[in-house]
C-alpha cells in the first residue's frame, strides 16, 4: 500500500540531529534534503505542519515571532524547509522546482510525520506560498484529506491569479490616495504610469511589484523588528544559505506556478480548516481568503474565518495574541 508509512523506502530518509531546541529530522526526495524542526509542547498530542511561503523562504524563523513562539506552548510545531528553501541542502536539480514535485515532497512529510509521531493529530498550516502549495495537495491527492486532522491558511495564496489581481488593485488604490491628497513626488506619478503601462503583469514584474507593496504599508506596521538576533544565533536558519536559495528558487517557481489556481477543486474537501487573513496585506488580500472560504466544502460549523484588523502578511507577527489564541482554539476542536 501506498500509505503504509514505511520508515525507510528508496525516497524517503529521516535522521535525527541536534538543534538549539527541539529536534530536527530530514526528508530525502529527489536530490534534496529537506530539515523538518520540530520544536513546542509534544505532549499535547497536536502536531502543525508549517509549509512556509516564497517559494523559496524558510520556517526556520518563525519559532522566534511571538505567535508562533506562544504557540507551541499548547502544541508541537513542525517547521519544514522545502527543496531548494532556507536551509534545505543536497544536489536538487532546476527541472525538480516544480508545483508536482514540492506537492510529493509535501505528501512524504506527511507520512514521515505520521510515523514518527503516531499518537498525534496532524494539522497542515500554509502559509503565504505554503498555502498554493497545500491546497493544491489537499485538491489533487486523493486521500489527503483523509490522513491530517485539520488545515490552515495563513495569508495563503490559493487562487495565484485572483491574489496578483487584488495586490495590484490594492497598492493602486494606496497610490491614487497618496496623488489625491497632492502628493508632489514625481515618483508616484511614474509608478502610476507604469501601472497603465502594465494592466497585467509577468511573475518578473510582480516580483518587483511586492517590493512596493511593503513600502506602502511600512508605516502602518512600523511596530515589526527589522533583525532577530535570537534567530541568527539561537537557531538552525542560516540567512546565507536563505538568500542563496531564495534568489533562485523563487523567480524560478514563481515563473511555473504564475497561473495556478487549486481553489474550485476545494469544493470537495470537507476538513476542518482556518482561514486567516490581514486587512493590511497588500501581497495577499482578504478577498482571497474569502473566496477560499466560501468554496471549501467545509461545513459551516467545522470553518473559521479569521481577518486581523491590525495585520498584513504576517499575523504571527503584528497581532500574535490573536494569532495564537485562534489557531489554539481551532486544534482544541479537532
Amino acid at each position: 500500500m501506498r500509505h503504509a508509512l514505511p520508515f525507510v523506502t528508496s525516497l524517503l530518509m529521516f535522521t535525527a540531529c541536534g538543534p538549539a531546541e527541539g529536534e530536527m529530522w530530514f526528508l530525502r526526495s529527489r536530490g534534496a534534503d529537506m530539515p523538518i524542526w520540530v520544536r513546542g509542547a509534544e505532549h499535547h498530542q497536536t502536531l502543525v505542519l508549517v509549509a512556509h511561503g516564497g517559494p523559496g523562504e524558510t520556517s526556520f524563523n518563525m519559532p522566534q515571532s511571538p505567535g508562533f513562539a506562544a504557540l507551541e506552548q499548547s502544541t508541537a510545531v513542525a517547521y519544514w524547509d522545502q527543496r531548494g528553501s532556507g536551509t534545505s541542502q543536497g544536489t536538487a536539480t532546476d527541472d525538480t522546482l516544480t508545483l508536482a514535485q514540492f506537492t510529493e515532497d509535501l505528501d512524504q512529510t506527511v507520512d514521515l510525520l505520521r510515523a514518527r509521531y503516531p499518537n498525534h493529530k496532524l494539522v497542515v498550516l500554509g502559509y503565504s506560498w505554503g498555502g498554493t502549495l497545500s491546497a493544491n495537495w489537499l485538491a489533487r491527492t486523493p486521500d489527503a484529506a483523509q490522513r491530517i486532522a485539520g488545515w490552515v491558511s495563513l495569508s495563503g495564496a490559493t487562487d495565484i491569479p485572483l491574489t496578483v489581481k487584488l495586490s495590484r488593485e490594492f497598492v493602486l488604490a494606496r497610490i491614487d490616495a497618496r496623488l489625491a491628497q497632492g502628493a508632489t513626488d514625481q515618483n508616484w506619478k511614474a509608478v502610476r504610469a507604469w501601472y497603465d503601462a502594465h494592466p497585467t503583469m509577468t511573475a518578473e514584474e510582480y516580483l518587483k511589484h511586492t517590493g512596493l507593496v511593503g513600502y506602502l504599508t511600512s508605516s502602518e506596521l512600523s511596530h515589526r523588528s527589522g533583525v532577530n538576533f535570537d534567530v541568527i544565533f539561537n537557531s538552525p536558519y542560516s540567512y546565507f544559505a536563505l538568500s542563496s536559495n531564495a534568489a533562485h528558487t523563487g523567480p524560478l517557481v514563481l515563473g511555473r506556478i504564475f497561473d495556478e489556481n487549486p481553489t474550485p477543486l476545494l469544493a470537495g474537501v470537507t476538513l476542518p480548516t482556518l482561514v486567516i487573513s490581514g486587512r493590511l496585506d497588500g501581497q495577499v488580500p482578504v478577498g482571497v481568503g474569502d473566496e477560499l472560504y466560501a468554496t471549501l466544502g467545509t461545513p459551516e460549523g467545522r470553518k473559521v474565518r479569521l481577518i486581523g484588523e491590525q495585520s498584513g502578511h504576517s499575523m504571527h507577527l503584528d497581532e500574535p495574541a490573536l494569532f495564537a489564541e485562534t489557531v489554539s482554539a481551532f486544534l482544541e476542536q479537532l
